[in-house]
């Protein structure tokens, strides 16, 4: 069958409905262990191309004053 970066072999509304639930469950349970690989290289991929780069950073912006409170709560210890 042959390798393939994205999941119908090339980039397709398949991996665009599939990162944003897969990146934010890696989010909360942390990135894919070694025994998934493949996934943990797709997510990479994924990251890096140029629309979802912005989508992320996007996202990071939007979701900020979420993530503040809980990261000066570990803070404190």
């Amino acid at each position: 069958m042959g390798k393939r970066e994205y999941l119908c072999g090339e980039f397709s509304v398949a991996d665009i409905s599939c990162f944003s639930p897969i990146n934010i469950a890696s989010l909360m349970e942390g990135a894919p262990s070694a025994e998934y690989g493949n996934l943990a290289k797709w997510l990479s991929r994924m990251s890096n191309r140029p629309s979802v780069a912005r989508y992320l950073a996007e996202f990071a912006e939007a979701t900020a004053t979420l993530r503040a409170p809980a990261q000066a709560e570990s803070a404190r210890g």
